[in-house]
């Protein structure tokens, strides 16, 4: 009887911990099973499934074949990821011989799944996108590992995540892919978010920036940024641009220069956005320390004139 017992204990408590496991958030790989033999691009998503939890920050390793593709972009348009703390970016030189996307962001507010009035409830969200070039027959393996989902709490505990990986086929390749030229020209940043703020989970609550194409025509692939103190249009050539990765700190955390922006895209377009900067910030600072000051003194004096009279009436009193 108490064998039985015990075995019962033990399949009940496998049965919660696989029932636990198999509604804890995942990653996920969207991308075809097999290549075009025209050498087309193949689109690679990488997608959060919360489930049924609400995460606060996450990171891991994207690997492909280099051997079998060529990057052609990396791209975190329509990411739930904000902000990055480690954009996404290719490192070579492992011992796998395959190319590394490493990443890690973080979920203000939490996130537990994406939310549209065209379908009821919640489903996965892209974390980033990948586009990849065939160069070489063979069959190669889409990996995600080295992954951390923290839940969204006090302590951001880890949740239990495995390691994802899909299968590709290269078939015998019989032509090069005809990508769109790159015609370099200005285009209007009518869908190019760029802001500045600051949080306590990011650089210690230091100013950064981020930037956000809600409707890119193509992939982002640069961005460059110059603080100045003059408000002029920058130009395309001026040497004073510097290549940065989002979210990235100012230089000025006073907040008193004009954050100028460009960003270049993979079909060869470009776009510029400038953020004024906040005058008045240092200013109103020194308004608020003058303000604490006198109210400040002036309860001092209200409890200086109280306890006076207090003490007067007792001493009349007791006279």
């Amino acid at each position: 009887m108490k064998i039985k017992l015990r075995k019962l204990s033990i399949i009940i408590a496998i049965f919660f911990a696989t029932s636990a496991f198999a509604s804890a958030a995942k990653l996920t790989i969207l991308a075809p099973s097999r290549a075009s033999n025209t050498s087309d691009p193949v689109i690679v998503q990488v997608m959060l499934d919360p489930e049924t939890d609400t995460v606060s920050g996450i990171s891991g390793s994207f690997s492909y074949p280099s051997d079998l593709f060529d990057l052609h972009s990396i791209s975190t348009n329509g990411s739930v990821v904000s902000p990055w703390v480690l954009y996404p970016k290719v490192e070579d030189g492992y011992l796998d011989g395959n190319s590394h996307i490493n990443f890690e962001g973080i979920f203000a507010g939490g996130f537990g799944g994406t939310i549209s009035a065209y379908y009821s409830g919640q489903k996965m969200g892209n974390v980033f996108t990948v586009i990849l070039l065939p160069k070489q027959q063979g069959l190669g393996t889409f990996t995600i590992d080295d992954i951390v989902v923290n839940s969204f709490n006090e302590r951001a505990t880890p949740l239990p995540v495995s390691s994802v990986y899909a299968s590709i086929l290269v078939p015998d390749l019989i032509s090069n892919a005809i990508l769109p030229g790159k015609v370099i020209k200005e285009v209007s940043p009518e869908s190019l978010s760029v802001h500045v703020e600051r949080s306590d989970l990011v650089y210690r609550n230091a100013w950064y920036v981020t930037v956000y194409d809600s409707e890119p025509k193509s992939a982002i692939e640069n961005i460059f940024i110059i603080e100045a103190s003059d408000a002029s249009s920058v130009s395309s050539s001026d040497k004073r641009w510097k290549k940065i990765t989002p979210p990235h700190i100012l230089f000025y955390q006073d907040r008193t220069k004009f954050v100028h922006i460009k960003v270049e895209y993979s079909n060869g377009a470009y776009a510029f956005k400038t953020i004024a900067p906040v005058e008045n910030l240092q200013v109103s600072r020194t308004i608020s320390r003058i303000l604490s000051s006198v109210l400040f003194l002036s309860l001092f004096y209200v409890l200086y004139v109280y306890f006076k009279n207090h003490v007067r009436f007792f001493s009349k009193k007791h006279s």
